[in-house]
């Protein structure tokens, strides 16, 4: 009962908050079939809240010259790992929607690149979790609902 009271005054007083009105969720920007280019987005700049990632997987044992470039190349695995995903800078598309981009850290261009390859994430303390006027209130779950041997004593 204290659960829905809290959640129906919310919804009635809820109010955006001007800081979070520009909000995009993650998904919105990963679900679309193309990524904007640096060029393009210094007339239509990605949210402040994100940054764009692209997955490539360093070998040991190999040295990759600083400012080298790479032709992309799917490998096995690539895309369960987070640690393949690295900050990058899209320099250019070309008309088969493929990709020539430079790994910010290492300053890698890598191209052939296909879209799957390039994903959005949100910089630390920016994700939908941290907007300041959300909905929070605790569970409320009845003791009545667990068996009896569950229970402290």
């Amino acid at each position: 009962k204290g659960w829905e009271e809290a959640w129906n005054k919310y919804v009635k007083d809820w109010e955006p908050d001007p800081y979070d009105k520009n909000y995009v969720p993650l998904s919105t920007l990963n679900e679309h079939p193309t990524v904007l280019t640096s060029k393009e987005q210094e007339t239509h700049p990605y949210p402040e809240d994100v940054f764009i990632s692209c997955y490539f997987k360093f070998y040991s044992g190999i040295e990759y010259a600083k400012g080298s470039t790479y032709r992309w190349i799917e490998t096995e695995g690539l895309f369960n790992y987070q640690s393949n995903s690295h900050p990058c800078t899209i320099l250019s598309r070309d008309n088969s929607n493929h990709y020539t981009v430079k790994l910010d850290e290492t300053e890698l261009i890598l191209w052939n690149l296909p879209r799957k390859a390039i994903e959005f994430s949100h910089h630390k303390y920016m994700s939908d979790q941290f907007i300041r006027n959300l909905f929070r209130h605790e569970m409320e779950i009845p003791d009545e609902i667990f068996p009896e041997k569950w229970m402290d004593r």
